[in-house]
């Protein structure tokens, strides 16, 4: 995989976004259940053993299903991607992303902040955690502790809304036009 398009669950997540990115044939990875937005996706990841508890029987997508828990990955037979240190899912898939060979990551719903809600599909149901006040900036840390990987791949936001920094930003029509050797 030499690129990727990966779907936060961020509220600014849009069906027609999904479309959009969908119909480009590019590579899809989904964070935990924006699978829901795009049930065609290649991938699957989530990193907490908990989402993987309410949903692993749930899923309907044929996609791979992967994680950086290794309990989850072995209670539920998930492909393990080795990762250390605090995250959060939507950062762990980008670096998986770029371990699987992505050299241009698009990212959709990569809000990092809750002033238009939790998440796309609204809060998780009780049992798994949704965002509380001080969880953005926590968030925004782990994306920071990967901002070194724009040494090896071309990260471009196109979220609709996002406080994400550390990433490029460009709408994401303009992003699928851009040519492959075409970087920052």
């Amino acid at each position: 995989m030499d690129r990727a398009i990966i779907f936060g669950s961020g509220p600014s997540l849009t069906a027609e976004d999904a479309d959009v990115a969908a119909s480009s044939g590019w590579p899809l990875i989904t964070v935990n259940s924006s699978w829901q937005m795009v049930p065609d996706c290649d991938v699957i990841y989530a990193g907490d053993l908990e989402w993987w508890e309410q949903n692993h029987a749930l899923i309907t997508s044929d996609a791979a299903r992967w994680t950086c828990h290794p309990l989850a990955a072995q209670r539920y037979r998930l492909k393990l991607h080795v990762a250390r240190g605090s995250y959060n899912s939507g950062m762990r898939a980008i670096q998986f992303a770029v371990s699987q060979g992505a050299r241009r990551i698009l990212l959709l719903g990569f809000d990092c902040c809750t002033r238009s809600g939790t998440h796309w599909h609204g809060d998780h149901p009780a049992g798994l955690r949704n965002p509380v006040p001080d969880t953005p900036a926590r968030w925004l840390r782990h994306f920071e502790s990967i901002a070194c990987l724009r040494d090896v791949a071309d990260i471009i936001n196109c979220s609709r809304i996002t406080r994400l920094t550390q990433f490029r930003r460009m709408a994401l029509t303009d992003a699928l036009l851009l040519p492959s050797g075409d970087s920052i």
